[in-house]
């Protein structure tokens, strides 16, 4: 490829999650062109910290691919902590961290390395006025709220040329990113610090003004998990260029399940628009189908990316469910028939909604045909649909899968004046070479001789490389044992794997401080300001902070505990502006939980709802 079309592509990359190093290189071998990792503190997932040296180690390996590392650090600091997080950034920046995802602004004025600087989507990404703010003052990505649709996406792209990058796949909050107060509220544990205890998946009671029960314990805030797959065309049309996997508390087998379902979408894409291409490089090689129904989910749904349609709350549930399986057709005291649409075995895992909308599970005892014996008693009937949670054939594929990644190079044999020129040169054009003396005996057998050079120069072993190509262009073929042509051949790929090593350039930014007024003039409580820096950054772009963050002040009661598109009247089927309810809705509605009752706010012009402590 010339360099002049290379100039006129546009790069797509699919970013992954890493809990950690192993995680992280799973996700580089199966196909992620960027990886976000839990910096060592100060993560949005305490639980999924990283030392330095992990990290470095797993930049190292990124960079041989050309995939980039992105550390994040975006929880609200305190005061007592901003030195700390300085030396943190300069830590992760010497050990080569392509960028650093933040949601404190009062970072912003601290002594920075060059570090590019990602808005976390913690930092409320919403509108395109604080979007501009965030590209005025510095950063060069932000991280898009899940909320927004696909025209909203557009519009932001047609008014910034910062680089935007959303969500695509994973677990979903139920509020705004950065705007849910509630698990600290109630057990003092701040999502805003990497500390939500996730209230969201609690059962609730829903009530009216009067204390009627109108929904009996269910997981009434509670919602499906995301799944954009139709929607990656219209993403990338829309300007997105970094395609998110959530997933930095999952497993490994998720990782490379759903990493290799979005390398196939996005690869499918570029080959069908070429105008389009990879932001890393290297070939994949996989032994198994992914298949995202058979990883954690809670089913899917598509949010609100194209509509406010579809159902999509879990409100019987906040478990995995798995892939739907088939239907029962027949029950017995001992077994059940079930038409499935894959074979069930022995150890799978299986459940279903009862009647009552309770989830009943088991594992499978025995199969005969279409019918399965369950490891305990199950409240089923004809009709039920059966889910598979636990798919033991695929989980011990995915055990034993030995995907790899390797970057595809050819080696080129030739006379060049008194010597025997070896070169690779990989599918980047990274070139390198090697010279042997002809001062050695011609080989007698020259047909056997010119087998050998291909068929030992072809191999590449555990290296970096995959040799797709072996070129001769040589008059007189030198006699060179099988174990010299492979030294030359290590030697060689070695030398390729430095240099490339030498040529990876990570950009660098330099923040520049400036006085561009904040859109909003007096911040409140869910400005989520936590310490001086963060106030005097606020006020330097003409913003008067009103109130401090609730983590570090509390709470007066007269906060929104939780701001969110998802609305309950609409889940309930009681919307007046996008449907048509058959019966009186009240105005009031509250959710309780065990002692906590919390009042439900709708603002249907800004078509949100609030929770409110009662």
């Amino acid at each position: 490829m010339n360099k002049e079309s290379v100039n006129i592509q546009k790069p797509i990359s699919l970013l992954a999650p890493a809990r950690s190093l192993e995680a992280g290189i799973i996700a580089i071998n199966h196909g992620a062109d960027e990886i976000y990792i839990g910096a060592p503190k100060f993560g949005a997932r305490q639980a999924a910290g990283n030392s330095i040296e992990d990290i470095a180690t797993l930049i190292q390996y990124a960079h041989k691919f050309n995939v980039k590392v992105f550390v994040a650090l975006n929880t609200l600091l305190f005061n007592r902590e901003l030195e700390e997080a300085e030396l943190l950034i300069h830590k992760i920046y010497e050990v080569g961290a392509d960028a650093l995802i933040i949601q404190d602004m009062g970072i912003l004025e601290l002594n920075l390395p060059p570090i590019p600087l990602h808005a976390s989507t913690q930092a409320n990404n919403v509108d395109l006025a604080h979007i501009q703010f965030l590209e005025s003052v510095g950063f060069s990505r932000v991280i898009l709220a899940r909320e927004l649709s696909i025209d909203e996406i557009t519009a932001i792209r047609k008014s910034t040329s910062i680089e935007l990058e959303t969500f695509v796949h994973g677990s979903l909050c139920v509020s705004y990113s950065g705007q849910c107060y509630l698990s600290h509220n109630i057990g003092n544990r701040s999502a805003n610090r990497g500390e939500c205890a996730q209230p969201c998946r609690l059962n609730y009671n829903l009530e009216d003004e009067k204390g009627k029960l109108l929904v009996a314990d269910k997981h009434l805030l509670s919602l499906r998990d995301l799944n954009l797959s139709d929607f990656i065309p219209q993403l990338i049309s829309a300007g997105v260029c970094s395609l998110k996997i959530e997933g930095r508390l999952k497993d490994n087998a998720y990782v490379a399940n759903v990493v290799s379902h979005y390398r196939n979408l996005i690869d499918q894409f570029i080959l069908e628009n070429p105008e389009y291409c990879r932001t890393s490089s290297g070939i994949i090689s996989t032994n198994f189908t992914p298949d995202i129904d058979k990883t954690f989910n809670r089913r899917y749904s598509q949010y609100f990316i194209d509509s406010r349609n579809g159902d999509i709350t879990a409100h019987n549930s906040p478990k995995s469910l798995g892939k739907e399986i088939g239907v029962i057709t027949r029950t017995t005291p001992i077994y059940a028939e079930i038409d499935a649409i894959e074979p069930l075995k022995n150890g799978d895992g299986i459940c279903f909604f009862t009647a009552k909308g309770e989830l009943q599970g088991a594992y499978i005892n025995d199969v005969d045909g279409n019918k399965i014996i369950p490891s305990n008693d199950l409240d089923w009937e004809i009709g039920t649909v059966i889910y598979r949670n636990l798919d033991t054939a695929f989980e011990k594929q995915l055990q034993a899968d030995k995907t790899k990644r390797q970057i595809p190079c050819a080696i080129m044999v030739e006379d060049n004046i008194g010597t025997v020129v070896f070169t690779a040169t990989d599918l980047d054009n990274t070139e390198t070479t090697t010279f042997v003396l002809t001062e050695i005996t011609e080989a007698t057998n020259k047909e056997r001789a010119r087998d050998t050079y291909i068929q030992q120069l072809s191999k590449s072993g555990a290296s970096l490389f995959s040799v797709i190509e072996v070129m001769l262009k040589i008059e007189i073929i030198p006699f060179l044992s099988t174990s010299q042509i492979n030294e030359i051949r290590r030697a060689l790929l070695e030398q390729l794997e430095e240099k490339r090593n030498k040529l990876y350039l990570r950009t660098e930014q330099t923040i520049a401080k400036n006085d561009i007024p904040y859109p909003i003039t007096e911040i409140d409580f869910n400005g989520n300001i936590s310490n001086e820096k963060s106030k005097e950054f606020f006020e330097r772009h003409g913003a008067e902070m009103m109130r401090w963050s609730p983590e570090k002040w509390g709470y007066k009661g007269n906060e929104a505990l939780m701001t969110t598109k998802y609305c309950l009247k609409h889940s309930m089927g009681w919307c007046k502006v996008y449907q048509k309810p058959t019966s009186a809705v009240p105005d009031k509605l509250f959710l309780v939980h065990e002692n906590k009752r919390f009042r439900l706010e709708f603002d249907c012009k800004q078509c949100v709802m609030k929770v409110y402590l009662s």
